[in-house]
């Protein structure tokens, strides 16, 4: 490839080739690894050599500089192009936004509706199974008793009557018998009341859900402070970057409650 441009009084110059940003970012690259390369074998034990890295130092910020303004260089019109397509693009984003919103608030009111009734549906079902648990126990509990009474007649029958005697025995078998069924059937009654107080569940008629297919609905979950007294220390975050910029500022001066000054040299 010729490198060289002839002019129109004859004379002629040498023209260096346009590097790609790729070719650009791999010659500052390797420039920046033999810098790297030296500084790793630098030792600094007397004023001599401090200051030989002091003045390495300060070239290698200047190198440091040179590329980043080199890497600005490249990159600003490319920021600049964006951010004007960005500009371009920005009302065609929000107008679509805005018409999404006015399918949201209907469609979100819609759905607190359909919660508000699933919820008094649901609240009302187990009003309505507490009162039928209610009165499958008080059945129950009646029903135990009417059994306990039972079959406490008829033991009393059958102590009334005098085993020795067989005619006396002869004429109450029939009595006794009755008072032994009616004893059972008490008892089996109670345990049918008792089994029934476990089937009391009531059919729930709710509102349905509605889905979509593009419209996703959800329960997003927040907070409203009713006393900030009483939420935890653990949420309670300190402001670490303002407590630094007050330190930095104030210095030696520095006095704020719960803090200790600290201090350490560096180099830059």
């Amino acid at each position: 490839m010729n490198n060289v441009q002839t002019f129109n009084d004859g004379s002629a110059a040498q023209v260096l080739p346009i590097l790609t940003p790729e070719q650009e970012a791999a010659a500052a690259l390797q420039e920046a690894m033999q810098v790297l390369t030296r500084a790793k074998a630098v030792i600094v034990t007397t004023d001599a050599e401090y200051s030989a890295a002091d003045a390495a130092v300060a070239s290698i910020k200047n190198a440091q500089k040179a590329a980043e303004n080199k890497r600005t260089g490249l990159v600003k019109p490319l920021n600049d192009t964006v951010k004007k397509i960005n500009a371009e693009f920005k009302p065609v984003d929000a107008t679509f936004e805005e018409a999404l919103g006015c399918y949201r608030r209907p469609m979100t009111a819609y759905q607190a509706e359909l919660a508000r009734q699933r919820a008094k549906a649901e609240a009302a079902a187990r009003k309505e199974r507490e009162r039928l648990e209610s009165e499958a126990r008080a059945k129950a509990e009646a029903e135990i008793a009417a059994a306990k009474k039972a079959q406490e007649e008829a033991d009393a029958a059958r102590a009334a009557v005098d085993e020795d005697d067989e005619f006396a025995m002869l004429l109450a078998a029939d009595d006794l018998a009755d008072a032994e069924r009616k004893a059972q059937e008490a008892a089996e009654a109670a345990r049918q009341a008792i089994r029934d107080t476990r089937l009391v569940l009531p059919e729930v008629i709710t509102a349905p859900k509605v889905t979509g297919s593009a419209s996703k609905t959800f329960t997003v979950y927040g907070y409203e402070i009713e006393d900030e007294n009483l939420i935890p220390r653990p949420y309670w975050v300190l402001d670490h970057a303002a407590l630094l910029r007050d330190v930095r500022a104030s210095k030696d001066e520095c006095r704020i409650p719960g803090l200790k000054l600290t201090k350490k040299i560096e180099v830059k």
